[in-house]
């Protein structure tokens, strides 16, 4: 037991020190606290920025495809148009073999 002429001025010192400290504590949370709310924050826009940017590159690689799909389909259309006009061009030699050959083979067999 302590005696009743206890000097207070001690403990009250040691209090005071105390929530002193428990203060600058508190501070120092507050403010990592919000140190950690701009990062979030920073974190929430990159990645709000990061899926923009995909679904860019998503509708790009979109765009990119159907008109690479529509130059595949207009090579194939005239690839067509080409093997349709090489089949009527030999069938235009091979008329005009046929013409040249009859028609000289003729000429060969009278007399002379």
């Amino acid at each position: 037991m302590r005696e009743p002429n206890t000097d207070w001025s001690v403990l009250i010192d040691r209090i005071r020190s105390t929530a002193s400290r428990i203060r600058e504590v508190e501070a120092q949370s507050r403010e990592r606290e919000s140190h950690v709310e701009e990062l979030l924050e920073r974190a929430r826009a990159d990645m709000r920025l990061a899926e923009e940017r995909v679904r860019a590159a998503e509708a790009q690689t979109s765009d990119l495809q159907v008109a690479a799909m529509e130059r595949v389909r207009a090579a194939e259309e005239r690839a067509a148009q080409a093997e349709e006009r090489a089949r009527i061009s030999e069938a235009w030699l091979k008329q005009i073999h046929e013409t040249i050959f009859n028609e000289f083979t003729v000429l060969d067999e009278a007399p002379r």
